[in-house]
């Protein structure tokens, strides 16, 4: 039977900017085990899997175990009794799983595990050592109460609104019957960052609540904490969840098929928002 895997949707921030994939280029394959006492016993392993996928997206993925607690006893299911745990103290079970996919194109990084947040912010800070911020998407509201500098506006118009009365919506209508296209689009660019006045955040406001007019709405500014945000109003999602067919024996999800179900998952939403 295939189980709910459920992703949690996220803002990455690195120095202040969007990701990149130089950011990563440091992360390898590893193992981390970490040990106590004089005697150096291991009590909890790592193992890391890095992988980029062309260059949008980079998937690390954590199988994690500890050495305790260690049950003394275990319930034979061939046998039905309880018995003695077979299993070495020594030997460590690498059962917990952790899938975490970073967009480079929208900033936007995905856990498998919400609750890991602060884990994942503090071994990718430790990795990369760059100031790294993982905080949750901002909402239309907060976006716009927080932006300072606006970097770059875009959106397009279909030609099926000619019925529009926005001025700016009706000419790129008309732009798109002369040309014979279906679409048409504007990208509006802001050397080095405009300030952000009361004119300039009435006519973005006049723009975001257009949504059944302008589509692919894309805002990429500067809130009040100097962090670049993209912002993007089809986007606005918290999770994202994958069906998928646990391994037979051990019951744990196959990495590949995790990563492949979701980017496929993420790259239909971008279709269907364009």
């Amino acid at each position: 039977m295939k189980k709910g895997l459920q992703f949690s949707v996220n803002q990455i921030i690195i120095d202040g900017n969007p990701s990149q994939i130089k950011d990563f280029e440091v992360l390898k394959d590893d193992l981390e085990i970490t040990k106590i006492g004089e005697k150096e016993e291991i009590l909890y392993v790592k193992k890391i899997i890095y992988k980029k996928i062309s260059n949008r997206f980079v998937e690390i993925y954590f199988q994690e175990g500890e050495k305790y607690p260690y049950p003394d006893e275990i319930f034979d299911t061939r046998k039905v009794k309880i018995g003695e745990n077979p299993r070495p103290v020594e030997d460590i079970e690498l059962s917990k799983q952790l899938f975490i996919l970073i967009d480079l194109k929208t900033s936007r990084i995905f856990l498998s595990d919400q609750r890991k947040k602060e884990e994942v912010l503090d071994w990718l800070r430790r990795k990369i050592n760059k100031h790294i911020i993982i905080k949750p998407l901002m909402g239309e509201k907060e976006f716009l109460d927080k932006i300072k500098k606006i970097k770059e506006i875009s959106f397009s118009v279909e030609s099926n609104l000619f019925s529009s009365t926005s001025t700016l919506s009706k000419a790129l209508v008309d732009n798109i019957y002369g040309y014979g296209a279906k679409t048409a689009s504007l990208k509006l660019l802001f050397e080095r960052g405009t300030n952000m006045t009361t004119e300039l955040l009435e006519k973005i406001k006049d723009i975001v609540g257009r949504k059944e007019i302008y589509k692919n709405i894309t805002i990429i500014g500067r809130t009040t904490e100097n962090f670049e945000s993209i912002f993007n109003v089809q986007e606005i999602i918290g999770k994202i969840n994958i069906l998928i067919l646990p391994l037979e024996k051990t019951q744990k999800f196959d990495d590949e098929e995790v990563y492949e179900k979701l980017v496929k998952k993420i790259e239909e939403k971008d279709e269907k928002n364009h």
